[in-house]
């Protein structure tokens, strides 16, 4: 995963144009998923209310046409997809592109897709714990090993926005 902490809007032109790892190979995913995936914070609350939502959605239209041109200029057929979601825990916007996935995407909580890219940027925008630094009141101790873990993961659920970037598929 690539990680970048924001403390300007000019940082964030490097992750346009950054080149994508496409394989078509399901047995590669992982490492597609180490070379594709973003995480971005902003550095703390005073740069959150320097960056509009129309800033960030300018941006992340940027990133998703230079991912379809990097993909259409590649010579894999598959299926390929984008996705857009919050990591709340961290104050983290993430997206990523897999190949080879047609119905599922790689969560072990409960996903639901969304229509509007605006939706999961505004989510970002209002995380909390933008910086990357969460309150000591806000954490939760809990036991490992709990039987009701998966059931809690299972119950958590992601608001995802996600792009069809499959091409040459017939």
């Amino acid at each position: 995963m690539n990680v970048i902490k924001i403390k300007s809007a000019f940082e964030l032109q490097e992750i346009i144009t950054s080149p994508i790892m496409i394989t078509g190979d399901p047995r590669r995913d992982c490492e597609e998923t180490y070379h594709n995936m973003w995480g971005i914070m902003l550095h703390d609350r005073s740069v959150v209310k320097n960056v509009s939502l129309q800033e960030l959605y300018n941006f992340m239209k940027a990133v998703i046409k230079n991912r379809e041109l990097q993909i259409q200029i590649s010579a894999v057929i598959s299926p390929i997809i984008f996705y857009l979601w919050v990591n709340d825990n961290i104050g983290r916007l993430c997206f990523n592109i897999l190949s080879c996935r047609e119905d599922e995407l790689p969560f072990g909580c409960t996903v639901h897709i969304v229509n509007s890219l605006e939706q999961i940027l505004q989510q970002f925008l209002d995380t909390p714990y933008h910086g990357g630094s969460i309150p000591m009141e806000d954490i939760i101790e809990c036991e490992l090993g709990d039987d009701d873990d998966d059931e809690d993961l299972k119950s958590y659920v992601l608001d995802v926005y996600t792009v069809d970037m499959s091409t040459n598929i017939s």
